[in-house]
């Protein structure tokens, strides 16, 4: 199904009744705030969550989370662990990257407990829909991760130092 297919759904749901609207609006949620979800059709990858927050902590979050009425988490949960990562284990970074503690989030209009297939239609959208990079993409980002102090190293990176191609391979 279609992001505007869903978004088409998700309008509906609003004139239903119990609708709450979503709060607070605009493109950043309080993190604090986000409701983790209790069932998801992925389990967290560490590995893949520690990559995360690297990526993120060079480039910024690409891809904003996506979050029902009420703020529970509908899609983006290895990027709400990374995020969380990044604030306990640098709270400076934490804070340059998101002001006040407010991520990006897409707030979808109806509430995921009384929408609950709506809620999994989002969630296997986005982890189903997903295009590689082509070359040019690539060497953009790697020049990006370059400026980040990303170096073309070989072998083990010394302490301090940060490997480019285990971050791009990520990408």
């Amino acid at each position: 199904m279609s992001l505007d297919k869903l978004t088409a759904l998700a309008a509906k749901a609003k004139q239903r009744e119990g609708y709450v609207p979503p709060v607070p609006t605009g493109s950043t949620y309080p993190l604090d705030q986000i409701k983790e979800r209790e069932q998801d059709t992925r389990a967290l990858n560490e590995t893949h969550v520690k990559d995360l927050a690297e990526s993120i902590f060079a480039l910024g979050l690409i891809e904003s989370l996506a979050l029902d009425c009420r703020g529970r988490l509908l899609a983006g949960g290895h990027r709400l662990a990374a995020i969380k990562q990044i604030q306990t284990e640098n709270p400076e970074a934490f804070q340059r990257q998101f002001p006040g503690g407010a991520v990006p989030a897409r707030v979808f209009e109806f509430d995921a407990e009384k929408e609950p297939d709506l809620a999994l239609q989002i969630e296997v959208a986005e982890n189903e829909k997903r295009r590689d990079y082509t070359s040019s993409e690539v060497k953009a980002i790697a020049d990006r991760l370059r400026e980040a102090g990303f170096a073309d190293l070989k072998g083990r990176p010394k302490k301090g130092q940060k490997a480019l191609m285990p971050m791009l391979s990520v990408v």
